[in-house]
């Protein structure tokens, strides 16, 4: 975040009464507060502190450390852009390992994970079951490893994959959805040979919300934007 949110949080976790709209004046002495972030790139900023400090012709004692590793810690993440003076706050700053692609796998055959069971209820909102093969989840897992921003990765790849069917199968009377490596490769073509055996049914329908919303003017009823759906999906039919 920018210095200027960085203070306004300085605020926050610095044991005082602060007043916060639509809510009245609390006090954040009792609040635990745990901070959290992918931090690309910090881990090249430690290698380059690492190379500086072995400077040729100086040998460091062993056994003696020229800082302590939490010193080495707040020096990393301020080079990183953190307030100097907001990580004081924080006595233990903990370093995490990035999921493994085996692990965005067993993640996504989880049912119970936030993830999937997030995008699960949104497809039971039209109606629609959803479920993950292996070599879906494989695949899936694969392209959020290659982000390296862990669960986040995972859940920006699934909704990038999803969000074609997510769009268009509503019309349809397709009531399950299995999400195949295929899919995950192809979703447009997917999506167009589902819609050849399962054609748009235009009909009046209230459709709840997946994952970002396009704005549809006033007087389009839901008929004729299942037609411009349609259209753009089979252009040719």
């Amino acid at each position: 975040a920018g210095g200027l949110v960085q203070d306004s949080l300085l605020t926050l976790v610095d044991e005082k009464t602060v007043r916060v709209e639509n809510v009245g004046v609390i006090s954040t002495r009792n609040i635990l507060y745990i901070f959290a972030g992918a931090f690309e790139g910090l881990k090249e900023i430690a290698n380059e502190r690492e190379r500086n400090r072995r400077t040729p012709g100086f040998v460091q004692q062993p056994g003696v450390p020229s800082n302590s590793l939490m010193e080495q810690q707040i020096q990393d993440l301020e080079a990183y852009g953190m307030n100097r003076q907001l990580l004081r706050r924080f006595p233990h700053i903990a370093t995490l390992e990035a999921f493994t692609e085996e692990q965005l796998r067993r993640i996504l055959l989880n049912t119970n994970s936030p993830i999937v069971s997030g995008v699960t209820l949104a497809f039971k909102g039209y109606g629609i079951g959803l479920r993950f093969t292996d070599d879906g989840a494989q695949e899936l897992a694969r392209r959020a490893a290659q982000l390296g921003l862990g669960a986040s990765s995972l859940s920006r790849v699934v909704n990038e994959a999803l969000a074609p069917f997510s769009a268009h199968l509503p019309s349809t009377d397709i009531r399950d959805v299995v999400v195949t490596r295929e899919m995950v490769e192809d979703p447009q073509g997917v999506l167009e040979g589902m819609l050849k055996h399962h054609p748009v049914a235009v009909e009046s329908r209230t459709w709840p919300v997946l994952t970002t919303v396009t704005a549809q003017p006033a007087n389009e009823t839901p008929q004729l934007i299942a037609k411009k759906r349609r259209a753009r999906v089979a252009p040719n039919a």
